[in-house]
């Protein structure tokens, strides 16, 4: 699992120019429009980067259903269950 393509993390939203950077400030893509859900990618990875994009959704509602199963679990991997909630948190714009 360790044959990554896309660019590393961390990735952030720019609030003020609407891209997406990476580290170093480097450009990833580009929220085109606000009133639609167009990106515009951009970079030598761009296609990974899109294929990540694009699996965000399922990404995240994996991370639910795990941080669900570990929080019934109990305190044993309530470190990977804070993991978990964080990145929940990032994606849903809570943090």
């Amino acid at each position: 699992m360790k044959n990554t393509k896309h660019t590393p993390g961390p990735w952030k939203l720019d609030d003020v120019s609407d891209f997406i950077r990476g580290p170093r400030g480097v450009y990833i893509a580009e929220l085109c429009d606000a009133n639609s859900d167009r990106v515009q990618v951009h970079g030598p990875r761009f296609e990974a980067n899109a294929r990540l994009m694009a699996a965000a959704p399922d990404l995240l509602e994996a991370c639910e259903a795990a941080f669900n199963c570990l929080d019934l679990l109990g305190e044993e991997y309530s470190g990977t269950a804070g993991i978990l909630a964080q990145a929940i948190r990032k994606a849903k714009g809570d943090l």
